[in-house]
């Protein structure tokens, strides 16, 4: 008889790792952001049809976390990735959210 062993199957990674981060839990604070994909919404009767899954690391720990802005996606899109992982802090604004950004020194 077989033993799973035998079979030479690896093991994906898949999914985030950590305890879920809610968008009230992290507005406003400073997170590192190891990576995203972007997925269809679960809730398809209102919001953007695009679920945001971020692996993000708050006060030293890896969570996930998840939202359907098209902001926040427009914005990850463009970061090369080879700039991964980075520290942002995701603000709200107006009914909108975004990355806070810094504020320009004079001269």
């Amino acid at each position: 008889m077989y033993e799973f062993n035998d079979f030479d199957i690896e093991q994906k990674s898949g999914g985030l790792e950590g305890k879920k981060a809610s968008v009230f839990e992290i507005l406003n604070q400073e997170i590192i952001i190891h990576s995203y994909e972007v997925k269809p919404s679960k809730i398809i009767d209102k919001g953007s049809g695009i679920c945001l899954h971020m692996q993000i690391e708050y006060e030293g720990l890896k969570r996930a976390f998840f939202c359907g802005s098209k902001i926040l996606k427009g914005l990850l899109e463009q970061v090369p990735k080879d700039r991964f992982p980075f520290k942002a802090t995701i603000i709200k604004n107006g009914e909108r959210f975004e990355f806070k950004k810094k504020e320009k020194q004079q001269q």
